[in-house]
């Protein structure tokens, strides 16, 4: 299924030197401007992609950790990858190194709101003598 183009003693970003026929390169770039190789087949999936690049994140990418590979989206040519799709049909060239961007959504249960938070525009929540709207009309 995908192969890591890098073994454990060298850097993350060293391309494979030849790019088997049957194999396709995906050179993930992640938006800090890190980037890692990694060999997959064209009939592998994006979510099975997916989990390989989560399974195998470089310990050199610590700023931005994934929590799992759900979290993750790749964007080729412009256009977010459907977990469906194969690398085949997003007419990613066998052979070939093509790169990728590598996006991070942020953990779901952190991001949303708690259901119970009050808003920020509840009374109790507003600044000691000010109304709800704190517009300046000018």
């Amino acid at each position: 299924m995908t192969d890591l183009s890098a073994g454990p003693a060298a850097p993350p970003s060293t391309p494979p030197a030849d790019v088997p026929a049957d194999k396709v390169n995906l050179r993930l770039l992640l938006v800090s401007g890190q980037k890692s190789d990694l060999l997959v087949s064209p009939s592998d999936r994006i979510d099975a992609v997916k989990q390989a690049v989560y399974a195998a994140w470089p310990k050199e990418w610590t700023e931005e950790v994934p929590a799992g590979p759900g979290n993750l989206r790749i964007l080729l040519r412009g256009k977010f990858l459907e977990d469906a799709t194969t690398i085949k049909a997003a007419q990613i060239p066998a052979g070939e190194t093509t790169i990728v961007h590598l996006l991070i959504r942020p953990d779901a249960a952190r991001a949303a709101p708690a259901a119970n938070a009050p808003a920020k525009n509840e009374p109790e929540n507003r600044p000691e003598g000010r109304g709800g709207c704190q517009c300046a009309i000018l």
